[in-house]
């Protein structure tokens, strides 16, 4: 969700905000606290904890430019989920490609439960929770009481096979490689962007250049950025033969090369200093 300044009230106390009419049901029920702001956390757990079932964190922030948190925010959330009975949740659909084990593995701050997409069937339409077994037994067929977890694609086969097969390939060794193209990739594209109201965020095999000149915290940091010049920089480097997302994120894979960055740094260097 990316909804304008003007709708989501104070920062200490941000307001909730529907992205489609579909999702207007949640009001009343989902509470947004500012990332990054681990007072603003605790104080509103504390004072609150009795009425919170779960508290959702994406340990990288996508909608705010891959954002990695502070270390500080993610174990202040753990410890407040420890001390209140709170199921600590992380949204590592986007995440999970910055290390073997995700942000969480990579920080060493486990969650209850973990949500994961594509990443673990190689771009298939894959998803899956993972987590505490505790909880994941109460979606369990022979449970009186249990939580409906349905689906048409639950268990497809096409997708175990792809999964099964995306994650022998994905090795420790793999995501080291990975991680040390996207570095160079983050390096490279920030060198280029020096001196101009851009910058270059990310984490392993990901990378998103950002329009503005503002350092990120938070999503308010973030609604700052130069959205038009994002797109338009984008098309450019798709006439030139580079896939990115409109927001100027991407990522390496497993068959990128050095000389494939060094071309996607080039390009991005001339659009950038015409």
């Amino acid at each position: 969700m990316s909804p304008k300044l003007s709708e989501v009230g104070a920062a200490e106390a941000p307001r909730a905000v529907a992205e489609t009419s579909g999702l207007a049901g949640t009001e009343g029920r989902v509470v947004v606290l500012p990332f990054n702001d681990v007072t603003v956390l605790r104080r509103y757990v504390e004072a609150n904890h009795a009425s919170i079932a779960a508290l959702l964190v994406e340990p990288m922030a996508n909608r705010m430019g891959l954002l990695m948190p502070e270390r500080a925010f993610l174990a202040e959330a753990r410890a407040l989920c420890n001390r209140f009975g709170v199921v600590l949740v992380f949204d590592e659909v986007i995440a999970f490609r910055v290390g073997y084990g995700g942000v969480q593995g990579e920080v060493g701050i486990a969650p209850d439960l973990t949500t994961l997409g594509k990443i673990i069937g190689g771009g298939f339409a894959v998803g899956a929770v993972a987590g505490r077994a505790d909880i994941l037994d109460l979606s369990t067929p022979d449970r009186g009481m249990r939580v409906t977890h349905a689906g048409t694609f639950n268990g497809n086969p096409m997708m175990a096979l792809a999964g099964r097969a995306t994650m022998e390939t994905l090795t420790p060794h793999a995501f080291e490689q990975l991680a040390t193209l996207g570095a160079h990739a983050r390096e490279s594209l920030a060198a280029a962007a020096s001196g101009l109201p851009l910058q270059v965020t990310g984490a392993g095999s990901l990378f998103k250049v950002t329009a503005t000149a503002r350092p990120l915290r938070d999503y308010r940091d973030a609604a700052t950025t130069d959205r038009r010049w994002e797109a338009l920089c984008s098309l450019a480097l798709l006439n030139e033969g580079f896939v990115l997302t409109p927001t100027l994120s991407g990522c390496v894979s497993l068959v990128s090369t050095r000389a494939d960055v060094d071309a996607l740094v080039a390009a991005f260097r001339d659009i950038v200093q015409r």
